[in-house]
């Protein structure tokens, strides 16, 4: 049972790792619109993923990434204009404005921690009985 807590533990940890830079982002970044300059298609396991590159200026200067937001469906197309969120120490770090993933990191990063406080309370009552 403690193992299933350490993991559920260690599961919490790193979905709330990717959670809170990107609500950080959200929360005191400058938004702006980008273009979309092409979109990639990478191959994973379960099939192929598309990733937005995008074109958007920062004080006048241009600048293109790869997001790191990713789709199993072709989300974006070429010359599409879309909302973004840049860090204004960092403008390289870009969320798209209606991401919804950082909640859904949130809510599975608590999911989690609870389910990992019940194995470890499981395990500290079974010990004492």
């Amino acid at each position: 049972m403690i193992v299933l807590a350490i993991l559920f533990s260690i599961i919490c940890i790193a979905f709330m790792s990717v959670f809170i830079p990107r609500r950080n982002i959200r929360k005191n970044g400058e938004r702006t619109s980008a273009m979309v300059v092409r979109t990639k298609q990478k191959k994973m396991i379960r099939g192929a993923v598309y990733v937005p590159v995008i074109s958007y200026s920062v004080d006048g200067r241009k600048r293109v990434i790869e997001m790191e937001a990713w789709h199993y469906k072709k989300l974006f197309y070429d010359g599409e204009f879309v909302n973004i969120i840049y860090d204004r120490r960092e403008p390289s770090r870009v969320i798209l404005e209606d991401d919804k993933s950082p909640y859904i990191n949130m809510a599975i990063a608590i999911f989690c921690g609870i389910i990992g406080i019940i194995f470890f309370f499981i395990q500290i009552f079974a010990s004492v009985s």
